[in-house]
């Protein structure tokens, strides 16, 4: 991404004079890749909805504890049409001891109904780190990233929630993935692609990008 700053316009030139390919624009690819989808939705920011840590699963529970957990998980289930009441509910049985895959998923389907796809991506890596296996927790992690505009990670995890479980909905999802994820051009900064968040520059004097991180920067040196 540092060769688009414009004050190094004279580097890329030079280096497109010797024949180096110039990697596109991460944002101007995302913008070209993601205007005028309405599915996408913005992250939320998660210190504004915290969630009670997640421990691993007990497997010691007494008959009160999951008679507890029993009843808070009908409770979930009864309040269809208030999400927060549910994702509470979900969250006091998670609390006391019901981490499970099944649980961890229902609650990050009902966050990311909340369009909170960061949290919903969270409880499906806790979900998973249970049951490597789990493909509901694949789909809602792979809906929450394609939501969120993060298209290679969508594109891996409906794939691999579609090989474990197969859905027509999810297929009608991953079809819109794939067929975007193949429009972007495979030399595109991966941050672009949605494989990772993208990294501030350093600067120099008056902003300008230090010219010892550009010669050390792994990408300009392949160009």
């Amino acid at each position: 991404d540092r060769l688009h700053f414009p004050e190094l316009d004279f580097f890329k030139a030079y280096l497109i004079s010797l024949g180096a390919t110039i990697p596109h624009d991460t944002e101007k690819v995302n913008d070209k890749v993601n205007q005028d989808d309405a599915e996408l939705i913005k992250p939320e920011d998660l210190s504004a909805f915290p969630l009670p840590p997640v421990s691993s699963p007990r497997e010691d529970l007494t008959d009160a504890e999951m008679d507890a957990i029993a009843d808070l998980k009908t409770k979930a289930n009864d309040a269809v049409d208030n999400l927060t009441d549910a994702v509470n509910f979900i969250s006091q049985a998670i609390t006391l001891g019901g981490s499970s895959a099944m649980l961890l998923a229902k609650r990050a389907d009902l966050l990311l109904k909340l369009k909170r796809p960061l949290g919903a991506i969270s409880d499906c890596d806790a979900a998973l780190s249970i049951n490597p296996s789990y493909g509901k927790a694949f789909r809602i992690r792979g809906i929450a990233m394609r939501r969120l505009g993060r298209w290679e990670q969508a594109h891996s995890d409906l794939a691999k929630a579609q090989m474990i479980d197969y859905d027509e909905e999810t297929e009608r999802i991953k079809k819109i993935v794939d067929d975007t994820w193949k429009g972007i051009p495979k030399d595109t900064p991966k941050v672009a692609r949605g494989g990772g968040p993208s990294v501030g520059p350093s600067s120099g004097v008056g902003g300008m990008p230090n010219m010892g991180d550009l010669f050390s920067d792994p990408e300009l040196m392949a160009a």
